[in-house]
């Protein structure tokens, strides 16, 4: 098989990058998918990767509120767009408005692009956001991960997106100068900085494996 020069991949990761707007932001908001890390440990032979994306890669049985809480000093006036979010009479739906889904979330994109993909927005559950997860010990670390952080990201800001770095360590990580969402404002760039890492070859488990990279453990009321 004729091997694809390193260019056209690149160009096909670009393509794919630039089109997830369109394609998870009509069903849902830009919330990150939690819990990759204990799913992809309970079935570690159908992943090669996992990738974050100035994503929330939290510790077993953490929310990322109690996260974000413990960067902000309060739980009652979060930062990013938590505290922005309407939510329906039971407390079980938000939705990002408007005004802060530009100002936050697309922060660094162009009005026009801004406006467009705050259109897309729908709202969310609350299950999904709170998500407390758990990961086995031993499931641990048996993928290799990459974290991007976003180093402008108004939502998820750099010094909790550098907490969950500490409390889950092991990650490769790379830092890039934009928003919370770089597959919208910069794809090429996005798409040149996991490339590689999805390209590694690499025995599975090696530099990553619980024994060396467990995660940090959390003092009973740590985050409460």
């Amino acid at each position: 098989m004729t091997p694809i020069p390193a260019r056209r991949r690149l160009r096909y990761v670009s393509t794919i990058l630039a089109g997830c707007l369109k394609r998870s932001a009509a069903s849902s908001r830009w919330w990150p998918i939690r819990g990759e890390e204990p799913v992809a440990s309970a079935v570690a032979e159908r992943f090669a990767r996992i990738v974050y994306v100035a994503g929330m890669m939290l510790p077993s049985g953490v929310t990322f509120a109690e996260v974000q809480s413990e960067i902000d000093g309060s739980i009652s006036s979060p930062s990013g767009v938590t505290g922005e979010l309407s939510w329906s009479a039971d407390g079980k739906v938000s939705t990002v408005p408007r005004a802060a889904a530009t100002a936050i979330l697309f922060s660094d994109c162009p009005p026009d692009m801004a406006a467009m993909a705050a259109l897309k927005l729908t709202p969310q559950g609350e299950g999904g956001r709170a998500l407390r997860v758990t990961t086995p010990p031993e499931r641990f670390g048996r993928i290799p991960r990459l974290y991007v952080e976003a180093t402008e990201d108004r939502s998820v800001l750099i010094d909790v997106q550098r907490r969950m770095q500490q409390l889950v360590p092991g990650a490769t990580v790379i830092s890039l100068p934009t928003g919370h969402v770089p597959q919208l404002i910069a794809p090429k760039l996005l798409a040149e900085a996991i490339l590689p890492f999805l390209l590694k070859k690499e025995p599975r488990g090696s530099g990553d494996g619980p024994s060396q990279n467990q995660p940090t453990p959390i003092p009973d009321g740590a985050f409460r």
